[in-house]
């Protein structure tokens, strides 16, 4: 199968995959980024960093609301466009996060990435796989 049952670029497993890879972005943002490491000996600092309460602290508020988007964007028209903005919300959430962490690493061992930072990179890579599937499927058709 090439298309979905009407016509469009994404198959209903890809729109199903890619509402999966929104919701665990939305879902990623809403949880803690940032935790006190379980394993850490020793004082904690007494300090309080952006996102140890939430992803939407930082720079995850600009994913919610992207993660949303991709979810309209795949349930009403899942066409061309909305596998490409699939495919950008995917590429752009990785290093996002990847960036939010990295800029933790004087807290190395203190701190250690949270739940809501696995969510948002699986989400993100399977939104950029199911997306760029369909795109590359879509692109190929054309020519």
């Amino acid at each position: 199968m090439t298309t979905g049952n009407d016509g469009t670029t994404m198959t209903a497993t890809e729109r199903v995959l890619a509402a999966i890879g929104s919701g665990m972005i939305a879902l990623g943002t809403v949880l803690e980024w940032i935790v006190v490491n379980p394993f850490h000996d020793g004082a904690v600092p007494m300090i309080y960093l952006q996102g140890m309460s939430s992803g939407t602290e930082t720079v995850g508020i600009v994913l919610l609301p992207a993660a949303i988007a991709v979810l309209v964007a795949v349930a009403l028209r899942p066409e061309r466009w909305a596998s490409a903005l699939s495919v950008g919300v995917g590429v752009l959430a990785v290093p996002i996060v990847v960036v939010h962490v990295a800029s933790y690493a004087e807290f190395h061992w203190t701190f250690v990435p949270g739940p809501g930072v696995a969510m948002v990179l699986a989400g993100g890579s399977l939104l950029a796989v199911v997306g760029g599937r369909a795109l590359r499927r879509s692109t190929a058709r054309e020519i």
